[in-house]
């Protein structure tokens, strides 16, 4: 029997013996680095357990999720009427392959569910220095703007000087006369 759970693959040995005792069964977890592995080792052995009792089967069915390994087989009824082992705590053995109960990645990498693909995280060192570099881009690319702001607002006010100074030397070397204060329209004398 198969169960998984994110990268999870519980494997149930319902058939397993050990020594003397017959079909005891038993349960082994792993994790599959499918999406984080670059070389051989992909699957890695999380969690193994076998059963205590002969002819128990256990792992003749398994379901887990990232706290518990549900396992079945003839299960021990105790005295105070708990079914004995058909759930174990497994949440120290998921807990360095987990974030919440996403349970897809390697250590020291993240799920983007976007992608469904596993992203080496960033240390905080790294996380800084990228965040400062932004900030200097920042301010860079600000400076920058405020020197051609500069020099255009100058080029402009010196060609507005420019003109001005043209428009004074025309001023000088034609000046507008006038004679009187009456029109004249052309060819008419009133």
């Amino acid at each position: 029997m198969i169960s998984t759970y994110g990268s999870f693959v519980a494997i149930g040995l319902f058939g397993y013996t050990e020594g003397s005792k017959e079909r005891v069964g038993g349960v082994k977890i792993f994790f599959d680095k499918y999406l984080t592995s670059t070389g051989s080792g992909r699957f890695a052995l999380v969690y193994n357990s076998t059963g205590t009792t002969t002819y128990g089967y256990a792992g003749y069915s398994i379901q887990m999720n990232n706290k518990v390994l549900y396992l079945g087989g003839k299960s021990e009824i105790q005295t105070n009427g708990v079914l004995k082992g058909v759930s174990i705590d497994i949440s120290n053995y998921t807990a360095k392959y987990c974030i919440g109960v996403n349970c897809e990645c390697d250590v020291g990498y993240f799920y983007s569910t976007y992608m469904r693909q596993c992203y080496p995280q960033i240390g905080q060192s790294t996380a800084i220095i990228v965040t400062v570099c932004c900030f200097l881009l920042f301010f860079i690319i600000i400076a920058i703007i405020g020197v051609l702001l500069a020099y255009y607002m100058k080029s402009k006010e010196q060609k507005k000087d420019t003109d001005d100074e043209d428009y004074q030397h025309d001023e000088e070397a034609n000046p507008i006369i006038e004679d009187d204060d009456e029109p004249h329209l052309d060819g008419f004398n009133a």
